[in-house]
């Protein structure tokens, strides 16, 4: 998607710390989550499992956090089944099946939970399991967003950012990514901080762009390292440093990012990097 600059990677399940912080929280959040669990809350049980899927604060389980999604699921609790769609669309715990990550992400959907229109959306962006449709995605997208769910409006921000049969609006772009920052949501602060760079949609400022980044890597999303380690690089908007840049570089490569793994390698001469994004679905 998109021009010169854009961003790319699903965020990958971010360690307990980042190189900017050692953050307590996802251990405790867990550790919440399994006591409501155990005492019937099944929405913490639907929140549990997609800790377990993703080794936030606890250690990776899928087979357990099936479990947990299917039980939820069944007695009547909407993100128990948004979970389910997850799995299914990430294979974590099952065999990956786009179909039935489709349908699971639809009752969800239906049911009230809006990270279900979300994930259906995503699937029908790129015709996973579901027929294909631009149309479809950006509604299902602006429900999740209207329904509370961050992942959705970021996901919204990036196809109005151009190039997806959608029509180009910039400014509601960064407005949305802005929103899904806010919110908290990691990889929205990344992508807003690329449009921030480039000056699309918003005034071009580097010191504010670096601070996106920073919040984004510091969120566990690892796009938003990259970026970071190419602005300290260049002393873009922050104190150059190349120390630092290599680290920030070698950490989001560690994390999976394919840019942080191309900006801890040298580069070749005359060689120009655009800044990694995350794409609208991912």
């Amino acid at each position: 998607m998109g021009a010169t600059l854009f961003l790319f990677g699903l965020a990958t399940g971010c360690p307990a710390a980042t190189p900017e912080r050692a953050d307590p929280d996802p251990p405790a959040r867990a550790a919440r989550l399994e006591r409501r669990c155990a005492g019937g809350d099944q929405a913490s049980c639907a929140r549990l499992a997609d800790a377990l899927a993703t080794a936030q604060g606890v250690a990776r389980d899928p087979v357990r956090a099936l479990d947990l999604a299917r039980g939820a699921c069944a007695r009547g609790e909407a993100g128990g089944c948004a979970a389910l769609g997850r799995l299914h669309a990430s294979g974590r715990g099952v065999p990956k099946n786009p179909m039935a990550a489709a349908r699971w992400f639809r009752q969800a959907c239906e049911a009230g939970d809006a990270t279900g229109c979300t994930g259906l959306a995503a699937l029908q962006l790129k015709g996973h399991g579901v027929a294909k449709s631009t149309a479809d995605a950006a509604a299902g997208f602006r429900r999740g967003c209207e329904g509370g769910d961050p992942g959705g409006c970021d996901a919204l921000g990036t196809l109005l950012e151009g190039g997806r049969q959608v029509p180009e609006d910039l400014p509601r772009a960064v407005e949305l990514h802005g929103q899904a920052c806010e919110a908290g949501f990691a990889a929205a602060c990344s992508n807003l901080g690329a449009l921030v760079a480039k000056g699309r949609g918003a005034p071009a400022d580097d010191a504010r762009a670096a601070e996106l980044f920073r919040r984004a890597c510091t969120g566990g999303e690892m796009a938003g390292c990259a970026n970071l380690s190419l602005m300290v690089a260049q002393g873009r908007g922050v104190a150059k440093d190349p120390g630092r840049a290599a680290f920030l570089a070698q950490w989001a490569c560690g994390g999976g990012s394919a840019f942080g793994c191309s900006l801890a390698r040298p580069p070749e001469a005359g060689a120009h990097r655009p800044m990694s994004r995350r794409s609208a679905g991912d």
